[in-house]
């Protein structure tokens, strides 16, 4: 994840890049990772996670083993799995996708 951003992507639609333009690149925050974490700790073997947009929270929170362990399921938005396009969301932090998928 250190030193990716939204500059290393082909985005092909103009309107998404000039939306970054205006807006630039917003870190993730490692606040999101921590309240996944803690919910899943609080209710163990309950949550469903849904991810809608870029992965790279999730990945963070599940990247401790007690929270991936009593998580009861990861639900992401993402493209397909069989090799075709991606979205933007997986794009967007594909080591985080990878280490979800």
């Amino acid at each position: 994840h250190a030193g990716a951003s939204w500059r290393d992507l082909h985005v092909p639609w103009p309107w998404v890049r000039r939306l970054h333009r205006l807006r630039g690149d917003i870190a993730s925050s490692p606040d999101a990772a921590a309240a996944i974490r803690a919910e899943v700790l609080a209710r163990p073997g309950t949550l469903t996670i849904i991810a809608l947009g870029p992965p790279t929270n999730v990945a963070n929170a599940l990247a401790d083993p007690e929270v991936a362990a009593k998580t009861r399921r990861v639900v992401l938005m993402g493209g397909a799995l069989d090799g075709g396009r991606l979205d933007l969301n997986f794009m967007s932090d594909r080591a985080a996708a990878r280490a979800l998928v």
